[in-house]
């Protein structure tokens, strides 16, 4: 697992804590496929019975410009079912009066947790709107998925990024409406350590973490200083940012922490001094003295403060490098190449130019795909280099992966660090099939990792509502045994430790569906339904060659809870963040489900499965004060208890 995606996991388990009670209650698995209780995620938008899905599946459409992704599911018989569903909304001032031509993108990236990351960001699958006269904007038929994120840019305002936005399998998604506001004002003076004007040095602000690596936020702002050496920038978004400023000559100055709220100051004022640049020059080889073209070389300062240096360059075609807008000191040089493992130099001082880092060769790893039936080698295949762990027979994927072409099978993976792997390899009419682990050591070439590739086995049921009548549409996602749907599990994506298939199907005209190709694993089934709770079960067992048949599933409506969510002074409040949680140990596996009030302050949680629930509320926008949403969850807490086809009715207070 790379180091980026582990501060990933980290930030998302601490975002997770602060946003759930800390006494969340743990599910059991439920009884009997046909008689047991089952269960929905909440939907915010009128219409209050159609379901999102989860976040696994990578059959999208390309965009279109108005909106539409066309993004669809096949069903056993082979036919195409697209989604009928759309995602609207409303963009404001804060004077309540719409904005038009605001660019609206919805994205399954949240912007903050693309920030830091430093590896490139497939950005593919996003799709935009501009808002209309009215301040509206329209998605229209978009894969269902419980936790996109919505971007409003427009150039008169402050950029802000919506999150946990639902869209289900079929049915209108409403938005509570977005409020844009006027950002903050960022300027200051640059000058030379003699305090004279630096004009037309480039100055940018990124999002706070952006200084881990090399490339820009994805909400960078970037400009020039002027003739007397003043910069500006204006509607700067809240949070923490990033300030790096460089010019010909002078060495480039990373200032974190600047701290933007605008609630608190509209004008920020914020001077650099930039020195006279020093350079740090040298020559990047492999151990037989053969330079290495197109190593990366990053230069970092030390420091204990928030003001740092930094310098990215790379080798030339002789793999030597300069580094050349250094201020004096001492730095840490990091290089890295594809195929080396990377290394680092601590305490070098600008003025050296005789810098020689010598990269070490990663390992290889080859071997054959092959039928597990007959022995025959398979043609066209897709590689996956998989960490192993201990004690534990599920692996994680790693970012080496290969697309391969070979009459004999033949594969070889490149780039391998030290440590202990599977390989996954896949291909059409097979399942994902695994070779046996194995360890590999630093520079090592592994000859002869075989994978058999087997054909799977499958998974098949016929899905009925409460009158036994057979349901079309019906979005049916296989996971991991152990998997589930919350903010954790939902950053690891695709680093979910586990040797299960994720794939989705949606049931046929009379209810049915297969799905084939499944890894020999233990499996979780999810069903999804307009008008229906979600259905899961665990303990679904997959064998080589085998059907599993799961018989009728019956689905269930369930209830509903709704009400308002006001301030003291009975206001309605708008977006405010409503939770449903389990009161006591469930009978079923039931997650904590969240929406957002709408304009009029109402919420709404649609097929509940009959049991006892605590429903609380918390403001949309604690601002400074962290831990002022658990003492709204805490105060708002209420129990209710769901019936069969009937509608509990809660209203909340919240805020100070």
């Amino acid at each position: 697992m790379k180091p980026s995606a582990v501060i990933l996991l980290v930030l998302a388990a601490v975002t997770a804590l602060v946003l759930v009670l800390v006494n969340q209650d743990d599910p059991n698995t439920p009884e009997d496929i046909t008689s047991a209780p089952v269960q929905v995620s909440s939907d915010s938008g009128p219409d209050i019975s159609a379901l999102p899905s989860e976040s696994n599946s990578e059959r999208t459409a390309a965009p279109t410009t108005d909106g539409t992704q066309g993004a669809a599911e096949q069903t056993m018989d082979g036919e195409v079912a697209l989604y009928e569903n759309e995602l609207i909304g409303m963009v404001r001032s804060e004077g309540g009066e719409p904005i038009a031509g605001a660019t609206v993108t919805l994205s399954r990236r949240p912007l903050q947790a693309m920030a830091f990351v430093n590896d490139t960001v497939d950005r593919s699958g996003d799709i935009q709107s501009v808002t209309s006269s009215e301040g509206a904007f329209r998605f229209v038929r978009i894969e269902a998925y419980e936790n996109y994120t919505l971007i409003i840019d427009h150039p008169e305002y402050s950029r802000k990024e919506v999150g946990s936005v639902r869209v289900g399998v079929t049915g209108t998604f409403e938005e509570p409406p977005i409020t844009l506001t006027q950002g903050t004002r960022l300027s200051g003076l640059i000058s030379d350590s003699g305090g004279n004007p630096v004009p037309g040095a480039t100055v940018h602000l990124d999002g706070m973490l952006a200084g881990l690596g090399n490339k820009p936020s994805p909400d960078r702002m970037s400009t020039q200083s002027d003739n007397f050496g003043r910069y500006e920038f204006t509607n700067c978004p809240n949070g923490q940012r990033t300030l790096l400023v460089s010019a010909e000559g002078y060495g480039s100055v990373l200032i974190a922490g600047i701290r933007i709220h605008g609630k608190k100051s509209r004008e920020i004022e914020r001077n650099v001094t930039l020195e006279v640049a020093e350079m740090i020059c040298g020559r990047v080889i492999d151990s037989s003295n053969t330079p290495i073209q197109g190593a990366e070389v990053i230069a970092l300062s030390y420091s204990t403060g928030n003001t740092q240096c930094r310098d990215f360059i790379e080798t030339d075609a002789d793999g030597q490098f300069c580094l050349e807008r250094l201020n004096p000191g001492q730095y840490t040089i990091a290089v890295s190449a594809k195929g080396f493992r990377p290394e680092r130099a601590q305490r070098v001082a600008t003025g050296s130019t005789g810098l020689v880092l010598e990269l070490t060769p990663q390992a290889s790893v080859s071997g054959r795909v092959v039928s597990k039936i007959t022995g025959e080698p398979l043609v066209t295949f897709t590689c996956v280099l998989r960490t192993a762990y201990d004690n534990t027979e599920v692996t994680s994927p790693t970012d080496i992966r290969e697309d391969f072409r070979s009459p004999l099978g033949e594969y070889t993976l490149t780039d391998v660090p030290p440590g202990t792997y599977v390989v996954e390899a896949s291909a059409q009419g097979f399942a994902a099939s695994f070779s046996q682990r194995f360890t590999v050591s630093q520079g090592q070439s592994l000859s002869g990792i075989t994978v058999e590739a087997g054909k799977g086995g499958s998974i098949k049921a016929r899905i009925v509502d409460s009158d036994g009548n057979p349901i079309q549409g019906a979005l049916v996602s296989t996971h991991d045994n152990t998997w589930t749907d919350d903010a954790f599990t939902r950053a690891l994506g695709d680093l979910f430790p586990t040797n299960a298939t994720a794939k989705k199907v949606r049931s046929n005209k009379n209810g049915r569906f297969k799905i084939d190709g499944l890894t020999p694993e233990n499996y979780q089934l999810r069903i999804q339904a307009s008008g229906h709770s979600r259905f899961i079960k665990t303990d679904v067992l997959v064998g080589e060659g085998r059907d599993t048949d799961l018989g009728t599933i019956r689905m269930v409506a369930g209830g509903a809870v709704s009400g308002l969510v006001v301030d003291q002074a009975g206001q309605p409040i708008v977006g405010a963040r409503v939770t449903l949680r389990v009161d006591g140990r469930p009978v079923s596996v039931f997650e904590p489900r969240e929406t957002k009030s709408s304009g009029g302050g109402k919420y709404t949680f649609a097929n509940v499965p009959a049991g006892n629930y605590k429903v609380m509320a918390m403001r949309a926008d604690p601002g400074d004060d962290v831990f002022g949403g658990l003492v709204d969850q805490q105060r708002s807490e209420q129990r209710v208890s769901v019936r069969e086809g009937q509608e509990a009715k809660i209203d909340m207070r919240i805020g100070g």
